[in-house]
């Protein structure tokens, strides 16, 4: 594969992945959902109900993506962390008390 044929199957990813992070969620009957491709989303308990978070794949997205497409993935704390975004909040989530 040459660096072109690269370059367009990364940007084919790259949409592919900003699709799936922002597709509404379809659930079942026990109330668990899933993203566009069919997966399980994991979620917890809040004072609110459920949280879903969805992470976006590895390797796919930039830092500036993660932390614009899936806001509330651990993905997107640590890029947060990464491009000097950081805020108390990612920092307990991710270390716990601060």
């Amino acid at each position: 594969m040459d660096k072109t044929e690269q370059t367009i199957f990364d940007e084919d990813l790259r949409e592919k992945e900003i699709k799936r992070l922002t597709s509404p969620f379809t659930y079942d009957e026990r109330g668990d959902a899933y993203d566009i491709e069919g997966n399980l989303i994991y979620y917890y308990e809040t004072d609110k109900g459920r949280e879903y978070i969805l992470e976006p794949k590895e390797g796919i997205l930039t830092d500036e993506e993660i932390v614009k497409y899936a806001w509330n993935s651990e993905a997107a704390v640590k890029a947060r962390l990464r491009i000097g975004m950081n805020r108390v909040e990612d920092k307990e989530k991710l270390y716990g008390d601060v």
